[in-house]
């Protein structure tokens, strides 16, 4: 179960976790040394992996988010 408090942040912490995403993602196309390329997708790709918790966690009555 979710505290009022858990669920109060489970949007802005969405949010801010898909802007992030985004963001490394772009870095990632703009940048020229193969390492630095790396770096943002791994990053992104932490990123995006926050946002599938989020997005799979039960809600506040026990039922999955659509």
């Amino acid at each position: 179960m979710v505290d009022e408090q858990g669920a109060a942040r489970r949007e802005p912490d969405l949010d801010y976790f898909q802007r992030r995403a985004e963001q490394e993602v772009r870095s990632a196309q703009r940048a020229t040394d193969p390492a630095a390329v790396a770096a943002h997708y791994a990053i992104a790709e932490t990123y995006l992996d926050r946002v599938a918790r989020i997005q799979d966690a039960p809600t506040e009555t026990g039922g999955e988010v659509d």
